[in-house]
């Protein structure tokens, strides 16, 4: 008898045995890493004669091309007003956008003025026939050089009528909110999808967008519901529209129910949200976030919208206004002088990992996957080559809303579990002290089908690169 066998008959020593294979996840969909990074858009106003996206055009445009995004949404209130008759060429700088790089607008046909001082003067704007001629006039100069993709409704009218005849409005009383602008939106909508249909053939029409959502504590109106008593809308538009702003607190609390209202309108229609963005200037009304919360709550937001199907997602916006109106316009990617800030940086950041890097294939739609820990929210996106970016993030708040101070959440583990084996790394788009590195990922290991990987998810969001070995 050898002496392995001897040692084998005394139990002395014992046969390794293979770790059991834990079971095998559910596929959980895969967005694509195409169609992530088509979803993000920014919003501009080239129009604007006292603006950075004016005085500052080519820096701009400069920065909307380093930022990596593909799609910005721009408007007016006429011709004169979408055209930027005032010297700044509106139409013409987002025609030179598209050719130098291949943006193109969702342009926003206004239809009001905002120098309105009633109530009446404002339905007149709205009605007018002349004004909705202009702003087709408007698309249409960008449709015959290929820059315009989509046509918009009038922007957050339920706000005009709240400035213009506070009278009329109950904020408390929903059961009750049935107000002029509703109606006049509604008129308006299948009036602006005719016209579009024949001036602008093939355009899809995006529907108005609506300030007052699901009721906070500063804020108990809902417009998407005043305006969802009317039925069903969507014969006038393609696709639904929302502004889910989050004020100064964590994005993902609100989030569904901005949804669960929009859809009331959108019904089964894509949606988008053509607003989401942080205010980050110190004011009186404490009603700003730090530059640090900003970036890490919009990279948060962005993911959650994803992960909830939106259909693109547009920050508001990419440079703050002048000094005498920062207190108005201080929701910047960029400052007034066009200096990235820390939002411009993670998103950069984000849109760079998120890229793919194969120009040809299919990206995998699923991948049998499970995430759990505490609280985590994650949005899986697919590349061509076969490999997965799992983007994790946690609700916790890194701004202190009464203090007014940054705060950083404890850590939260989170486990991934495969059925295969991945090496995996991992990256954090607004990790502060690296915003100005470019993209690099750290090794975290490997994934198995017996061994979960663990990975730790501080207040911003990590990025787990899963590639199959």
């Amino acid at each position: 008898m050898t002496s392995i066998a001897a040692a084998l008959a005394a139990g002395l020593i014992a046969l390794a045995t293979a770790p059991a294979a834990l079971a095998a996840p559910a596929p959980v969909p895969a967005q694509p890493a195409t169609a992530f990074v088509d979803g993000l858009g920014v919003n501009t106003h080239f129009s604007w004669n006292d603006s950075a996206y004016c005085v500052k055009k080519q820096l701009m445009k400069d920065r909307l091309a380093e930022l990596g995004v593909k799609h910005v949404r721009d408007g007016g209130e006429s011709w004169a007003g979408f055209a930027g008759t005032n010297g700044c060429g509106g139409v013409q700088a987002l025609n030179t956008l598209y050719q130098a790089t291949g943006i193109r607008t969702q342009a926003v046909l206004n239809a009001l003025n905002r120098s309105v001082t009633t109530q009446s003067a404002a339905v007149a704007a709205l009605d007018s026939t002349g004004v909705m001629n202009d702003l087709l006039d408007a698309a249409y100069a960008l449709k015959v050089t290929g820059a315009l993709e989509s046509v918009e409704g009038p922007n957050e009218y339920d706000t005009v009528e709240k400035t213009v005849n506070v009278n009329v409005f109950d904020p408390k009383n929903w059961n009750s909110y049935v107000l002029p602008w509703r109606d006049r939106i509604a008129s308006f909508m299948p009036e602006l999808h005719t016209r579009s249909q024949a001036r602008l053939p093939g355009v899809p029409v995006v529907n108005a967008s609506f300030a007052y959502g699901p009721p906070r504590t500063y804020d108990p109106t809902n417009s998407y519901k005043a305006y969802a008593r009317l039925g069903d809308r969507t014969s006038t538009f393609e696709i639904g529209n929302m502004h889910p702003y989050a004020g100064i607190d964590a994005p993902e609390g609100g989030v569904a129910a901005w949804f669960t209202d929009a859809r009331a309108i959108s019904r089964t229609l894509p949606l988008q949200a053509t607003e989401i963005g942080y205010f980050d200037k110190l004011r009186s009304d404490g009603r700003y976030v730090s530059r640090r919360a900003a970036s890490i709550y919009l990279l948060r937001h962005i993911l959650e919208m994803a992960a909830r199907g939106a259909q693109r997602t547009y920050v508001y916006e990419l440079a703050d206004g002048p000094a005498a109106k920062s207190d108005l316009y201080s929701w910047g990617l960029v400052d007034f002088s066009g200096a990235p800030k820390p939002a411009f940086l993670a998103l950069k950041r984000l849109i760079a990992a998120m890229r793919d890097q194969q120009a040809t294939g299919t990206a995998p739609a699923s991948v049998p996957l499970a995430v759990t820990g505490t609280g985590i929210r994650s949005h899986v996106v697919a590349r061509r080559d076969g490999s997965y970016v799992v983007a994790l993030w946690q609700p916790g708040a890194v701004w202190n809303t009464s203090a007014r101070t940054d705060v950083t959440p404890a850590a939260v583990a989170a486990q991934l579990t495969v059925d295969r084996t991945y090496d995996a790394s991992t990256f954090r788009p607004a990790d502060q002290a690296a915003l100005t590195s470019p993209v690099g990922w750290t090794a975290a290991g490997q994934a198995t089908s017996t061994q979960p990987l663990t990975v730790s998810v501080p207040g911003d969001p990590v990025l787990v690169m899963l590639k199959p070995r």
